[in-house]
């Protein structure tokens, strides 16, 4: 069958597109937000695809400095930290969020290569609230997310 424009009613399929941009957009505002601070893009780039494929928004940062504007100034649900970046690691980045009363609250996950025990052992006693060794395992990485984000089963 071969549908001409006679066939389609203009109002009717606008009003159709803008209903289900507006529950799109809707949706997106709800999402968690989780913020991506890494100093190597790809690593940002592969984690937010990932995270965003779960239905978050997510922020990027690539250094300490603009890690925490960007967490004072949005207050994610979540940060995710690369502890071995170049100035400030994520451990000095870390401390800056705990002692600022706008980022305090937010749960921060240590994003690292390091996986032997005493780097685990250095991340719980800094007071992250979680741990992922890179490369990123895509499960461990889903169900750490929803497992700290509030209402992440909306995301």
């Amino acid at each position: 069958m071969t549908l001409s424009r006679d066939d389609v009613d203009a109002d009717a399929l606008i009003a159709a597109v803008r209903r289900a941009l507006s529950r799109w957009s809707e949706r997106t505002r709800r999402a968690p937000q989780v913020l991506i601070v890494d100093d190597h893009e790809l690593n940002r780039r592969l984690l937010g695809a990932l995270l965003e494929r779960k239905g978050y928004r997510t922020l990027h940062a690539a250094d300490g400095a603009s890690a925490l504007a960007q967490a004072r100034e949005f207050a994610p649900a979540l940060v995710l930290l690369d502890l071995a970046m170049p100035e400030r690691d994520g451990f000095e980045v870390l401390s800056d969020l705990r002692r600022t009363p706008e980022t305090q609250h937010i749960p921060v996950v240590a994003l690292t290569a390091l996986a032997s025990r005493e780097d685990r052992v250095r991340v719980e006693e800094a007071g992250f609230d979680g741990y992922l060794t890179k490369p990123i395992d895509r499960a461990a990485l889903e169900a750490l997310v929803a497992r700290i984000v509030p209402d992440s089963d909306d995301a």
